[in-house]
């Protein structure tokens, strides 16, 4: 056996060998209904009642679904019936003669789902694999229970919680059956590479998958490009004994860079030299050099003594900003051409402005035109237009300037982790040489309108100039790659841009429930003409992943708190898109805002 088919064995023999001997106890002779049978859960079912000895019905939802089973596991034509319709339950009562299965194996919802439950004999166990129904608080018929029948939840997850020495004892069990090749894995195997987990999740999404899914990690599977420093040049960091400075030296570091020199108007003190004395350590030759790089005939005599230059520490910030004007200037003229990568760290603030730190705000704008003037000299040049940094650097020593940006709400504060990420990115060697201030200064941790509006906050006079009119449009990012991947990129206008036109909550009930259909067609594999706004979204195969997803999108488009066993029930889009614009933040700064209007 193949480590590919071992793997798609353990999960769902475990779930049914579970159900069916330690739960149902099916014994020999007994008559069992499997639901979905061609499915990895539905093959192990079948495995397991033969194994048993036990008279097998299943049902499937396609003709090619049926020939499977009768090719695999010669299942008699008049045993298989269709799970799509109510139309089994019928012909169940037939041919047992109006007495109904011993153990139904259901995954089945809605009606289906009480259908299955109306096809029990006396003393019948129902074993419900299922969570829609559990999820949304279906109601259950109670005249079966006269007959003496159970009905028992599968969910092997709640095991790993309250039961782990259950597991234990399954996965043993389920390890002599495969020893022995008494079952064999569900057939046909899907295989995908680690590289295309999402297009593997939606395949299973579709619901017309006759495959066993598996995820496989190979020795060539494509993987996110890397690089590393060059180990034999030196890397300069102006500002070296400060704390973005330190952070950076171990970003560097991290990456492979095993010559530093850092600059400092300050001299080193115990926090810097533990830093210091941790990098040596790992192999990394350090320099410190006390220099002031806005003094021109010193950071010469520096960088001509082929050590490099010179910042001070954020605690003097004021003096700070003549070092990034005539600094940045002279790092520019005695620094050589053709370097890999030449990094500022610059502010939001240079942009946007500071009543509190004017001074600072012109030295960065500064810094900005500078990168302009070197891309169009064809030499590397970038700035990171940083926002609220968190845990260090300026706006840790100095309260005024931390306070007036925090209270406006429109930085957001940045993580050491999204600085590496930065990093990483900006100094790839591989990257051109910027063309458009787009991509030579990148603004980082401005808030925008519409995340503004989300967190109840009053938008700023400054976001409504003509400068900033476009970050109205701007949607928040921070999608999942599942998110993205379902976005119509050819004609799903963006929900939120739909909604700043709309003038009534009936209006916006409709954007979104337009929205949503548009989602689950591309969620499910639906053709969106086939959708209808009137019935309930869990006909059109909304299952609990499915519901999470969609509940994800209407946090991250509307920031509305939507229940999944709302979509799991009998809500339709109308209803769904009504229940959203009520809850939803981001539609009441919409319809509450002057600039919207």
């Amino acid at each position: 056996m193949s480590f590919t088919e071992a793997a798609a064995l353990p999960v769902v023999f475990s779930t049914v060998y579970y159900a069916l001997t330690h739960i149902a106890n099916i014994q020999l002779g007994e008559t069992k209904l499997i639901h979905s049978a061609t499915g990895g859960t539905g093959q192990a079912a079948i495995q397991i009642a033969k194994l048993r000895n036990a008279e097998i019905f299943v049902t499937v939802g396609s003709e090619e679904k049926k020939k499977l089973l009768m090719e695999l596991y010669q299942i008699p034509p008049e045993r298989i019936f269709d799970s799509r319709n109510a139309s089994f339950a019928k012909a169940i009562r037939r041919v047992t003669g109006g007495r109904g299965v011993d153990v139904v194996l259901n995954s089945l919802s809605g009606d289906l789902l009480v259908s299955s439950w109306e096809c029990i004999a006396p003393f019948g166990r129902f074993l419900e694999l299922g969570k829609k129904d559990i999820l949304s608080n279906h109601d259950l018929p109670m005249r079966q229970f006269e007959r003496n029948a159970s009905f028992h939840a599968i969910d092997l997850n709640e095991a790993r919680k309250y039961r782990p020495e259950l597991l234990q004892r399954l996965q043993r069990e389920i390890g002599s059956l495969m020893a022995s090749h008494t079952v064999t894995p569900p057939r046909p195997i899907h295989v995908y590479p680690i590289s295309e987990v999402e297009q593997a999740f939606r395949y299973l999404q579709h619901g017309k998958n006759t495959r066993k899914t598996v995820i496989e990690i190979r020795g060539d599977d494509p993987v996110k490009r890397s690089w590393c420093f060059d180990t034999n040049a030196t890397y300069i960091i102006a500002g070296g004994l400060g704390g973005i400075g330190r952070a950076t030296a171990r970003g560097l570091v991290s990456r492979g860079a095993k010559n530093l020199v850092l600059l400092s108007r300050s001299r080193s003190n115990a926090e810097t030299q533990q830093v210091i004395d941790s990098l040596i350590r790992d192999g990394t030759r350090v320099e410190v050099h006390p220099c002031d790089i806005s003094d021109y005939e010193p950071l010469k005599h520096v960088l001509e003594d082929n050590k490099v230059f010179a910042n001070m520490p954020y605690t003097d910030w004021k003096e700070t900003v003549s070092c990034k004007v005539a600094g940045t200037w002279n790092l520019h003229l005695l620094l050589p051409s053709g370097m890999d990568f030449f990094i500022m760290y610059s502010s939001i603030v240079g942009g946007i402005g500071g009543t509190a730190a004017v001074n600072y705000a012109a030295a960065c704008a500064y810094q900005d035109a500078l990168v302009h003037y070197r891309n169009g000299l064809v030499e590397r040049a970038i700035t990171l237009n940083l926002g609220v940094m968190l845990g260090y650097g300026v706006l840790r020593d100095n309260d005024m300037v931390r306070n007036e940006l925090t209270a406006s709400g429109y930085p957001i504060g940045i993580s050491q982790r999204e600085i590496f990420a930065l990093l990483e990115y900006h100094c790839d060697p591989s990257l051109e040489i910027p063309r458009t201030p787009l991509r030579s200064q990148v603004l980082v941790g401005l808030n925008t309108p519409l995340g503004l509006a989300a967190e109840g906050r009053e938008v700023p006079v400054l976001l409504n100039r003509p400068l900033f009119r476009g970050t109205w449009n701007i949607v928040d990012s921070v999608e999942s790659p599942a998110a993205n991947a379902a976005e119509d990129a050819g004609g799903n206008e963006d929900i939120l841009r739909r909604l700043v036109a709309v003038t009534s909550m009936q209006e916006t009930a409709d954007v979104i429930a337009e929205s949503l259909m548009q989602r689950l067609s591309k969620a499910v594999g639906v053709p969106l003409k086939n959708l209808d706004a009137t019935k309930p979204m869990n006909q059109y195969g909304v299952d609990s992943l499915v519901a999470v997803e969609l509940r994800n999108w209407f946090k991250w488009k509307l920031d509305a708190d939507v229940a999944v066993f709302e979509m799991l029930g009998k809500m339709t889009f109308e209803e769904m898109g009504r229940i959203a614009a009520v809850k939803s933040l981001v539609v009441k700064r919409i319809l509450s805002s002057s600039a919207w209007s």
